[in-house]
C-alpha cells in the first residue's frame, strides 16, 4: 500500500499550486548526465499535463511518462525521461545517461502525465 510522503516544498513567488504541482524523489541514474543531471534521490517538481498539452511536448523537455514495459513484472513502468520521435515514425524514451540506451515505444500505450520543472533538492 502506497502512503504518499508530504513536504512542504518553498514557494516565496506563489507560483505553484497543489493541484497542478507535486514533488516526486528520483529512484535510478538514468538522468544523470547533461548540464543539469538528475541523480538517485533527488526531488523533483513536476507540472501535471491536461491532455491537450501533452502533444505539445519539446524533445528538450523532460516529461514523467506511463508506458507499456513488456520486461517488467508489472507490464507498467513510470520514468523521467526526454521523449524522440526518429525518421521511421518510431518513440524513443531518451535518457541524459548514456549509459542507459533508448527505449522504443508503442504511442497507444505512452501516457505522458507531467512535465519537469526542476529540482528541489538533492540528497547531498
Amino acid at each position: 500500500d502506497y502512503q504518499p510522503d508530504l513536504r512542504e516544498v518553498p514557494d516565496p513567488r506563489q507560483r505553484y499550486h497543489p493541484d497542478r504541482h507535486f514533488v516526486v524523489q528520483v529512484q535510478g541514474d538514468s538522468m544523470a548526465g547533461g548540464a543539469n543531471p538528475i541523480v538517485d534521490g533527488d526531488l523533483i517538481l513536476l507540472e501535471r499535463l491536461s491532455p491537450t498539452r501533452a502533444g505539445s511536448l519539446t524533445a528538450e523537455a523532460a516529461i514523467a511518462v506511463e508506458y507499456r514495459d513488456p520486461t517488467s513484472d508489472t507490464d507498467t513502468a513510470y520514468a523521467l525521461k526526454h521523449l524522440r520521435k526518429d525518421r521511421q515514425g518510431h518513440y524513443h524514451l531518451h535518457s541524459r545517461n548514456p549509459r542507459y540506451p533508448d527505449i522504443q515505444v508503442d504511442p497507444t500505450t505512452l501516457h505522458p502525465f507531467a512535465r519537469l520543472i526542476g529540482k528541489v533538492c538533492s540528497p547531498r
